[in-house]
């Protein structure tokens, strides 16, 4: 006897959504839209906490930016790319303004370079996928919610869908690789959305279990959703007693503390090196080729002056050292220091002249530097010339050059031909600190510099 095959009402397979039913595009769009809104708008954490007011104006705007944008790409591309009704559109506008919210959060807390912004990433794209998969079922079985269909035990498993499904398995366990790569990097708002990335991706592959719901009130989801997104970025904006401290370390000390490393009594706000003032000397500068009494420029040795300045270790937003900031005659050979609560650090190096110098009197200025760092590779020196008899100098810089390794080495800074200063008489070094030890001092101490006359 011949068998006949009927078809029992149940959920297509998941490759005709991925391939005609999932709106990828105006979604993908708005959730884009959300995260360039929250990251461009976000709050940025202040090492003072600003009035409670303040604050939660500030995490108030940013939560309603980061929403609107999501809610209007949402609202405005969904009726050209799918085929939902107006109404539909407006309730997923509300659900994807719901998910919006929460960029504002994650952009705030990853300001703070914290790892808690990768949990709440995590979760916020479960939800976005888990939106993306709903909505394709809503938009197209309409009657879905209120059709009554019969419950099925088994459906059937083929090959391609599980191939997709696979496919979207490793492509969520690549991302999430790297996205520990980039926060072990420091980079946390690009760690958070990678995490969240891989979790839409998770949660819109998984298989559907239950028919999709129309919800009546969406805006009364996004109030909800958007009130918890409000409080965690008011958090958010608290400091924490450690973001603007800075931990110093005496990697030459032997003891118990050098063995287990710093402690909480080593946090201070700030710190400021001094080099040895002995080292201090007069410099000799050669008269600029083409001023008046000049003579035929000869070979004459490069002036050398050998550093007596001091190093500013600091913890943005602070730009000069603060009055409790700690002073250390030592050099950045023999310290280290690490910003509290994984924060950035800046260092600097301070050299004044003893007199003015006109900057077309050389060719180049070499800095002499002695280089104990484990990661030297990660440590540049952008040399700036500038005055400090005016406020605002302009300044004159001679580039970026990276640390090439341990021990003493040379680093020529070539001058331009037409300056744009007329004189100078302080050095600035800005350490760029780059990589994983974007909270770490470098071991770079500065020995000296050298004024090349013009040809050579």
């Amino acid at each position: 006897m011949p068998l006949s095959l009927s078809v029992v009402a149940g959920p297509r397979p998941v490759e005709d959504l991925a391939e005609r039913d999932l709106p990828w595009l105006p979604f993908a769009a708005c959730l884009l839209a959300g995260l360039a809104a929250a990251a461009l708008t976000a709050p940025r954490p202040q090492p003072v906490s600003d009035p409670a007011g303040w604050t939660i104006w500030k995490a108030l705007f940013a939560v309603a930016i980061a929403a609107g944008a999501t809610a209007l790409v949402a609202r405005l591309t969904l009726p050209y790319f799918t085929a939902c009704s107006d109404e539909q559109a407006s309730a997923l506008a509300w659900r994807s303004a719901a998910i919006g919210a929460w960029f504002a959060p994650i952009a705030a807390i990853a300001a703070q370079n914290s790892l808690l912004a990768l949990p709440v990433a995590f979760f916020c794209g479960l939800a976005a996928g888990r939106l993306l998969r709903g909505s394709a079922r809503l938009i197209a079985e309409p009657g879905a919610a209120g059709d009554d269909e019969p419950a099925i035990l088994f459906t059937a498993r083929y090959p391609s869908q599980l191939t997709r499904e696979l496919a979207y398995a490793v492509a969520a366990a690549a991302i999430l690789e790297f996205s520990a790569a980039c926060s072990v990097g420091g980079y946390f708002l690009a760690a958070a959305i990678l995490t969240g990335t891989a979790a839409s991706l998770i949660a819109a592959s998984a298989p559907d279990t239950q028919a999709p719901q129309e919800d009546s009130r969406p805006w009364l989801r996004f109030l909800l959703q958007a009130s918890l997104a409000l409080v965690l970025a008011c958090f958010a904006l608290i400091p924490l007693p450690a973001f603007r401290a800075v931990r110093s370390h005496n990697v030459a000390a032997r003891g118990p503390d050098a063995a287990g490393g710093p402690s909480n009594a080593d946090l201070i706000s700030g710190a400021i090196l001094l080099a040895d003032s002995r080292n201090a000397a007069k410099l000799s500068i050669p008269i600029p080729h083409g001023r008046v009494g000049s003579a035929r420029p000869r070979a004459t040795p490069p002036s050398v002056l050998a550093f007596s300045g001091l190093y500013w270790i600091l913890s943005p937003p602070h730009r000069r050292p603060s009055a409790s900031a700690k002073v250390f005659h030592d050099s950045p050979v023999s310290y280290s220091f690490t910003a509290g609560h994984h924060g950035f650090l800046t260092m600097q190096a301070h050299q004044q002249l003893p007199s003015a110098v006109d900057p077309r009197c050389c060719s180049a200025l070499e800095v002499t530097i002695e280089t104990t760092d484990p990661m030297p590779q990660s440590v540049a020196l952008d040399v700036v010339l500038t005055t400090s008899e005016v406020h605002q100098a302009p300044r004159q810089s001679l580039g970026v050059q990276r640390v090439a390794g341990p021990g003493e080495s040379v680093l020529r800074f070539p001058i331009p031909v037409h300056p744009t200063i007329d004189s100078f008489d302080r050095i600035i070094i800005d350490f760029r600190l780059g990589g994983q030890r974007f909270n770490r001092s470098a071991n770079v101490a500065i020995r000296s510099f050298a004024f090349v006359p013009k040809g050579q």
